[in-house]
């Protein structure tokens, strides 16, 4: 029945949130694996599954992608879920669809850091380094503390060495 479900649903998900800590995701992820499986997919579940894989890590990109498949498909504009696929995305080599997914974030949550720096990411490794440079003075118009955008932009900021002829081996 629909209390008993509510029941399960809570049980698990107090589990998973107490033992949710770097040494015990793995049973977090169970607990929470139970809670779809025991009560199917809604909000509160989805946002739970998302910030438990995203803080966790540790997944192949597939199985992250495919979990952040299931919360989109349930709740299409999950800010959270569309930046932990961007990130799998990336890692996967593919930046296109990477790119697409952070700027969806980004319009959800116009003040998602991790889309603008997910996206400045690419930007700097397409040698669009204005751009990248641009979308992390976003981030820290709204988030003066990011210390990923701080890094970031001292890393892009930097000056770079001139290029070598490869016949001369002169500047």
């Amino acid at each position: 029945s629909n209390v008993t479900q509510r029941i399960i649903g809570s049980y698990y998900t107090k589990q998973a949130l107490e033992i949710l800590s770097p040494g015990y995701c793995f049973a977090a992820k169970f607990y929470l694996n139970n809670l779809l499986e025991a009560t199917g997919l809604d909000l509160r579940s989805a946002q739970l599954l998302a910030v438990t894989y995203d803080y966790c890590g540790g997944e192949p990109p597939e199985k992250t992608t495919a979990l952040m498949d299931r919360i989109l498909d349930f709740e299409p504009n999950h800010a959270l879920a569309l930046v932990v696929k961007a990130d799998s995305a990336y890692q996967q080599g593919n930046n296109d669809a990477a790119y697409h997914l952070y700027l969806h974030a980004k319009q959800v949550n116009p003040k998602e850091p991790r889309a603008y720096l997910g996206m400045a990411k690419i930007d700097a490794a397409s040698n669009r380094r204005a751009k990248a440079i641009e979308r992390i003075r976003q981030v820290l118009a709204f988030d003066s503390d990011n210390g990923a955008a701080k890094e970031m932009l001292y890393t892009l900021e930097k000056p770079q060495p001139p290029l070598d002829d490869d016949i001369t081996g002169r500047s």
